[in-house]
C-alpha cells in the first residue's frame, strides 16, 4: 500500500468520526436536513470503517480518548457558532477565533503526538500485510 492511500485510509478512520458529529450537529441546528442526512451517510461508513480497526486503536492505550475528547470539543464549537447570536453577522470571525484553533489542535493531537505514530506503524504494518 502506497504512503497516499495509507494517510487516506487513516484520514477515513480517525478524522471522518472526529468531524463529521459537529457538522451533523451544525446542519440540525441551522435547519438543512439534507446536508445533515448526507453527513451522517458519511458518518456511518467512516464509523464502519473504524470499527474494522477497531481493534488495533483499542490496542494503543489513551488514543480513543483523545479522539473522544477531539471529537466533543470540535462538536461544542461548532455548536456554539450555530447559536450564538452574533454569528449570522460575523460568521467569519466566529470560525475563524473558535472553530479553527480547536480543528488545529485536534489535527495535532491525532496526527503528530507519539501515539498517534504508534498507531500509524501499526496500522502499516497490519496494511502491508494484505
Amino acid at each position: 500500500m502506497s504512503n497516499r492511500t495509507f494517510e487516506r485510509n487513516y484520514f477515513l478512520i480517525i478524522f471522518i468520526p472526529v468531524l463529521m458529529p459537529g457538522l451533523i450537529l451544525y446542519s440540525l441546528i441551522q435547519g438543512s436536513n439534507d446536508k445533515a442526512l448526507i453527513s451522517l451517510g458519511i458518518f456511518c461508513f467512516a464509523i464502519y470503517c473504524h470499527s474494522l480497526s477497531s481493534k488495533v486503536i483499542k490496542s494503543v492505550a489513551g488514543f480513543t480518548t483523545r479522539m473522544v475528547s477531539c471529537s466533543i470539543a470540535l462538536t461544542v464549537a461548532l455548536a456554539i457558532v450555530a447559536v450564538s447570536p452574533e454569528a449570522k453577522n460575523a460568521f467569519a470571525g466566529a470560525v475563524l477565533f473558535l472553530y479553527i484553533p480547536n480543528l488545529l489542535i485536534s489535527i495535532v493531537v491525532l496526527n503528530n503526538i507519539q501515539l498517534a505514530k504508534e498507531l500509524k506503524e501499526k496500522l502499516k504494518k497490519i496494511y502491508n500485510k494484505c
